[in-house]
């Protein structure tokens, strides 16, 4: 009993103590850090020429100036995200190839139609490719039978889905 009665005390007073020295080094290490501290990062120059380097490829720069010299043309300036429809030509869990088909198809799109709005988005683990920015299902479904007539390939997978959009007026 006298040993039951003598653990209750040590465990009750570190329980006591333990908050408070916690709370003391806590302030005491924060003030350490911010203190005479130098970080220092090692990494490969590899590593920083693919975080701060631009893209260099023509074909990237050409396809975002497009698509950007496209979205100016469409708006007279203001615009607004709201409900609406786009046609989803491409979606894809392989983590090999998805991104590079997505935007293949992206350029064949644009390319084909320049007034279409090209959007590529990575939503864990899908890749997916949608195009225009549409207020009526029944204006997206009018261009997503051009797009199945002019690539004959995309049609399994053209289908029109409720979406935000750009919407410019």
């Amino acid at each position: 009993m006298k040993i039951l009665r003598n653990f209750a005390i040590v465990v009750l007073s570190l329980m006591l103590s333990v908050p408070a020295v916690l709370a003391q080094n806590k302030g005491n290490i924060i003030k350490e850090i911010e203190r005479d501290s130098i970080i220092t990062i090692y990494q490969s120059a590899k590593l920083t020429e693919r975080l701060f380097v631009e893209p260099s490829s023509e074909d990237e720069k050409a396809q975002t100036s497009r698509t950007e010299s496209n979205w100016e043309e469409e708006g007279s300036g203001s615009s607004q995200n709201i409900a609406g429809f786009r046609i989803q030509v491409f979606s894809d869990n392989n983590i090999r190839t998805a991104k590079g088909e997505a935007t293949a198809k992206s350029k064949h799109i644009t390319e084909a139609f320049p007034r279409l709005r090209s959007y590529i988005t990575y939503d864990a683990p899908y890749w997916r490719l949608r195009v225009g920015d549409f207020r009526s299902r029944s204006d997206a479904e009018e261009v997503a039978e051009e797009i199945k007539r002019q690539f004959p390939s995309y049609s399994r997978e053209v289908l029109v889905v409720r979406d935000r959009i750009n919407y410019s007026f």
